[in-house]
């Protein structure tokens, strides 16, 4: 994990990559938009948010043009709960250093935030978007290796988000991938609120099953079928 010495102390990471797996993680892509909301903690005291990240893999040269953040909180499977704050701002990209059969995973953040949460549990989304070549970054999937704060890459309390089908909003990846339900993101900020508070938003959704063959067509990872994807 890179540190972020501009904006803040690591406050929640749900690990590095598991040398295995990725996921849809894309705003303006080829294949659709699509992508992971995943959850935290914040412990008594609460924190201010400066920045929040995911750590994706690109192809060489490719490099998101934005990327859209989002908190929100009371989120279950077809509900989006409340929007604690949101937006689309520039990223700052760094490579971690980590390679997938010629993909280069980056740390993409979302920085300048100044959002103050008081204890709780929120979901987090931070998507990058719109690469030059068209191609679709996909967020790391992780076991929990140099996490920080709770939960640790242990609750398999993902959701996916299809921004065009309404089958697939709020969906869980634990009724996707049995086997790999966490993935590579981290905020950054202080401890204590200082911040200006997000405007929550009632944001109700609806679940309409489908069989899981679907699925397993529509969150294909581009190179699934290369050994040791899943």
């Amino acid at each position: 994990m890179l540190t972020l010495p501009a904006f803040g102390a690591t406050l929640w990471y749900n690990g590095d990559w598991n040398t295995n797996t990725t996921f849809q993680n894309c705003q303006s892509c080829r294949f659709g938009d699509g992508w992971i909301y995943e959850d935290f903690d914040v412990p008594t005291g609460g924190w201010t948010l400066t920045g929040v990240f995911s750590n994706n893999f690109f192809e060489p040269g490719a490099s998101p043009a934005f990327v859209f953040w989002e908190i929100r909180s009371g989120v279950s499977a077809g509900s989006g709960g409340m929007v604690i704050g949101n937006g689309t701002v520039p990223p700052s990209v760094a490579p971690t250093g980590r390679l997938l059969f010629g993909n280069i995973e980056e740390q993409v953040l979302a920085g300048g935030l100044a959002l103050s949460l008081s204890p709780g549990r929120y979901w987090l989304a931070v998507v990058p978007g719109a690469t030059p070549s068209g191609t679709d970054p996909s967020v790391s999937g992780t076991i929990g290796a140099n996490c920080v704060g709770s939960p640790c890459a242990t609750d398999g309390n993902a959701f996916f988000y299809s921004a065009t089908n309404p089958s697939f909003q709020f969906y869980p990846v634990s009724s996707i991938f049995s086997t790999q339900t966490e993935y590579s993101f981290g905020v950054v900020g202080t401890l204590g609120t200082g911040g200006t508070s997000g405007g929550p938003a009632p944001e109700p959704g609806g679940l309409i099953p489908l069989a899981l063959a679907s699925l397993a067509v529509w969150f294909q990872f581009r190179n699934s079928k290369r050994p040791g994807l899943s």
